[in-house]
């Protein structure tokens, strides 16, 4: 992972947050068997305003404040400092679901589905982190998967990952 490359990504697109971790009173975690309505239960919750929903893994946060030790995502207090743990938590808070990924495509404005294209980029910069993607390609490719997310998201995300892996054939869809 370029760290580097990662933290101008992180300032160019991640939005600061006027909330931190003590501003969460309750957590909700789905954890179902396959194919029980979990997918379907997440989306209709996380469009909620009260709720905040993760945009994606957050495993890349955890690599890039040093805080992942044996793929865990348990955070020894003793071992990090506390400044590792604020960064992280500013990452964590910026990165929960935008407005726009609580809007349906005939409700995006052109603002906010610039606001959304950005996100994806930075999401797909953290997911394939060994691929230098370029924001210009990325950006064309997703303007031209929009029209997909009239019919579903899931038919934006196949073709938009189909058309990336023609572009980043190293680029791995199942991580």
């Amino acid at each position: 992972m370029d760290i580097k490359r990662i933290n101008n990504l992180r300032k160019r697109f991640l939005r600061d947050s006027t909330h931190s971790l003590a501003d969460i009173s309750k957590v909700l975690i789905i954890l179902t068997a396959p194919r029980s309505g979990s997918s379907l239960l997440f989306s209709l919750l996380k469009r909620q305003p009260m709720f905040y929903s993760p945009s994606g893994e957050n495993t890349p946060f955890y690599r890039l404040h040093g805080l992942q030790d044996n793929h865990s995502e348990y955070i020894d207090p003793h071992v990090v400092s506390l400044q590792q743990i604020k960064a992280f938590e500013k990452d964590f808070i910026s990165d929960l679901s935008s407005e726009a990924s609580r809007m349906s495509y005939e409700e995006m404005s052109q603002d906010d589905t610039k606001k959304y294209l950005d996100d994806l980029f930075f999401r797909f910069s953290l997911q394939w982190a060994e691929i230098d993607l370029d924001y210009d390609i990325f950006a064309h490719i997703a303007q031209d998967c929009i029209p997909y997310l009239r019919k579903s998201t899931k038919e934006f995300y196949l073709n938009l990952i189909k058309k990336l892996r023609f572009h980043y054939p190293s680029s791995n869809p199942y991580y």
